[in-house]
This record gives C-alpha cells, structure tokens and sequence, in this order.
C-alpha cells in the first residue's frame, strides 16, 4: 500500500468525503463504481481505516474487492447502518474515528533499510527499544510481549529463506504458509510465542519483516500484522512501472479472440478461471453446455498465481462445483479433466479425460502446481481438475510444449501438462474473502459420472479482444 502523504499526516487530516447518496442500497458493482470516484489517496485511506477497525484483513492492491466489499459491510453492520458496501458521509466520519483510536496510539514512523530503500511503517510507541543490526532494525518490548525484526537477508537466496521460514522443527511450529512469485507468508508458534513472516524478492536480496508476540498481545497481533504488509515497501517505485497508453497514432497489434474454461463456484454465476483466460478481454461470455451463452465480468484476479474470478450476468440454477477437503491429493492418485479444448473443433458439450497425479510440484520445482498425466489442449485453460469423487483438486493451466522440449531434448513428451493447486486457488478466494464450499471426497465415481457432474458446473468461456 502506498502511503502517499505520510501516515500520520493522513490519519490526523480530515477530509471532505464525496459519496453517491442515490448509492445508499448499491450491490457490488455500483459499490465499486462508487469506490473509485473517490480519489486514490481517500482509497487507500478507506482501506486503512478498516485495517485499523478490524474489519479487512488483506492486502489492499488498489482495487476494490469482493474482500474490501465485505470489509465495509461488516463495518456497517457492527455500527447500526445499513450493510449497502458504499459509506455514506456520516459513516466514513464514523469509520474515521474509530480507526484513529487504534493508529494514533501506534506513534508510526517510517524505517528505511538505506536511503531510498525498502521502507516499513513501524508502530514505533509500542515498542521500548530499537536497535540497528547488521541486516536491518531490532525493535523489542521490555517484558519481551512484543518484537519486530525489519531486515534484508543478503547471504541466502530467496527459496532457501522460505525454506528456512516455512519448515517446522524442534519448538518451531509453521501453521500458515503461502508461496507466490515476489513474497511469502508464514505464520506459526516458536518457544511459547507466535510469530507472522514476509519477505519480498528484490533486485537485491530477500527484505522483510517478522512480528512475535506472547498471548497478552494476541488482541493486537491480527491488526497490526495486517498493518505492517500493507505499510511494507519492499522495492521503491516497485508499482510504478504500469503500462503506458498508446499515443493516438501508435499502430496497435491485433490481438486475437480466444477460448478457454470455466466453472460455477456458486449460484450466483460466480465463475473460476485463469487470469490469462479472461484478461484484456473487451468482452467475455460463457456457456453452460448447449445453452444461451451470457456475457461475465471479472470480479478479481491473481495474476502472478494466473487465477481470476468472474460473475455473470444471470445464473445457471444451484449446481456448482465444491473444492474437495480433508486429505490432499497424492502423485499416483486418478483425476480427470472437463473442458472445452479447440472450441468450435470439438464438442460443444465438453470434453472429458481420465488421467493421474504424476508429481506434486511443476516446472522448476513449482509447488504451486500439480503435474497431470491427463491430455489437454488450447480450450482446457481454466477448467477443473477433479477427483473420482467429482470434487475439485486444481485448475488445469498449461501443457508443455512439444515441439520446444523436442528442440532442446531431441525427444517429444508425453501428456506433461500442469494444473495449478486446488489449495491455491482455496486460498485465493479466502483472500477476496469470497465463501466457497467444500466436500468430502468419501465415494469413488466412475469416470463417465464425475463427467455427468462436470457438465453441470462446467462453462465454455469465451474472449472478445478485438
């Protein structure tokens, strides 16, 4: 999260609030339409104040969320107003001064690792002292209730480090972990305490930050960590490289329409796919079998873990796919894939495909994804991996291309193709904060039925780019 003016200059000022009143029983959408008239400092600050009421618990992007829609709401609910997603004038007041009772007592100051550098916003009141390190800061509390590490790791790389952080061993126990591309979390108990982990991968080396603390601070532990990831800068102008607008005479590429997968996660129309699926689309429809195809948006997405959720625009009735709990999948373990490869080519009523587990972890070791036996083609993006009980394991991503491997190798593989975690893709709704549901895979379906039950939550997703 940028903090634009500083934090303490934004948290004393008061500002003037310009909301919607007509929006006053606004659904998500023009909750969001309402958000984003607001300027991108009065965003950040809405996301902050409800950092500080306890209210939204993630990392705010700059966007508005499923997470952050639920965030407001349950602000709303808890002081007596309606839970409409958009706060009225009086309400931000409210939000305001709530969340000041908990940040102005934190005294934050802004630490740098070196001039320019990575940077934290440090509840420096909390703490009694503060010490400089050879990677970084030390601060500590007297009665030992409360540390907070603020380093940069220069002789490991950024995989060991997450090894290091994320094994339990002897009285370390990790509860919590979460791998992406640039960061990862982990969170557990070490010697009576409990502790929450992030490091970012930098042009440099690995920077981050550890929070512990004993159970008489426990109350303060859930906010306050939150507030640091969100306070954290781990790369300076690290979000400041978007993309450009073309200039009014630049040739633009053509980009093509494409087609991919889908799946019903609710009977809302809440749809799962990947990110590559749906993105930069002008338009997106999907269709359920041999159906009326609908036009969807996206709701949000994950690009570095290449998933998006979507929402259409009228549902497909009260069947949808549930994520399998209880033991996880192992290699060697029977799946089978439901989807809509070569679109137009193939079936329009879907393709099915048995298949097995074949590794736990992808190219370069990828945790994040699981390695298939199952065929899949241009189309299978996005669709569900599912279980013999009919329940989902992962979402098929890619195949790896033949013709490259054969190049380098001098051999052509076979049904090497890759589907991104069930787990993952768990966590990322959790993230959004978007309710899901979950089943015990407790019978074994033969693979014609677990495809009777693909077809019914299974879409053709389509995207219009040109």
């Amino acid at each position: 999260m940028k903090f634009y003016l500083g934090i303490r200059s934004l948290v004393s000022a008061s500002l003037l609030v310009l909301v919607s009143v007509s929006a006053a029983l606004a659904d998500y959408t023009s909750a969001s339409q309402d958000f984003y008239k607001h300027s991108e400092d009065q965003r950040v600050l809405t996301a902050l104040w409800l950092i500080a009421t306890g209210d939204f618990n993630g990392i705010y992007k700059g966007e508005y969320t499923p997470r952050l829609h639920a965030a407001i709401e349950s602000f709303q609910t808890r002081e007596g107003f309606a839970p409409t997603g958009v706060l009225l004038p009086d309400q931000e007041v409210r939000l305001k001064n709530r969340a000041e009772t908990f940040l102005a007592p934190l005294g934050l100051q802004r630490f740098e690792l070196s001039s320019g550098g990575p940077s934290l916003y440090v509840p420096r009141a909390l703490f009694d002292s503060e010490n400089r390190t050879n990677s970084g800061y030390a601060f500590e509390r007297n009665d030992r209730s409360l540390s907070l590490l603020f380093e940069g790791i220069s002789d490991q790389t950024f995989e060991k480090l997450y090894q290091r952080f994320t094994e339990s061993r002897g009285s370390r126990y990790v509860s919590y972990r979460v791998l992406q591309p640039s960061y990862f979390v982990s969170a557990g108990s070490f010697k009576g305490r409990q502790f929450y982990t992030w490091f970012s991968r930098t042009d440099a080396w690995p920077v981050g930050f550890t929070l512990s603390w004993n159970e008489a601070r426990q109350e303060l532990s859930g906010r306050l960590t939150t507030l640091l990831a969100n306070a954290f800068e781990p790369q300076q102008n690290a979000l400041a490289a978007s993309p450009q607008p073309s200039g009014p005479n630049e040739e633009k590429p053509e980009v093509a329409n494409t087609s991919g997968t889908g799946f019903l996660i609710s009977d809302r129309g809440h749809i799962l796919t990947n990110h590559h699926v749906a993105n930069n689309c002008r338009e997106i429809s999907v269709r359920l079998g041999t159906q009326q195809a609908v036009s969807a948006e996206i709701v949000t997405s994950d690009p570095s873990n290449d998933l998006a959720l979507l929402k259409a625009r009228s549902g497909f009735g009260s069947t949808f796919a549930k994520f399998r709990t209880g033991s996880q999948v192992r290699a060697g373990d029977d799946i089978v894939v439901f989807g809509f490869p070569l679109a137009g080519a193939l079936s329009p009523q879907g393709n099915l495909v048995p298949g097995s587990v074949t590794a736990l972890a992808g190219l370069q070791n990828d945790t994040n994804t699981l390695q298939i036996s199952a065929p899949v083609q241009p189309g299978n993006s996005g669709g569900p991996l599912l279980d013999r009980a009919g329940n989902v394991v992962g979402i098929v991503q890619s195949k790896l291309d033949a013709i490259k491997t054969a190049q380098l190798t001098g051999d052509i593989p076979q049904n090497v193709n890759f589907a991104i975690k069930g787990q993952v893709a768990v966590d990322f709704l959790d993230w959004v904060g978007f309710r899901y549901e979950v089943a015990e895979s407790a019978q074994t379906l033969s693979v014609p039925e677990v495809g009777d039950k693909a077809a019914q939550f299974t879409l053709l997703v389509e995207c219009i780019r040109n």
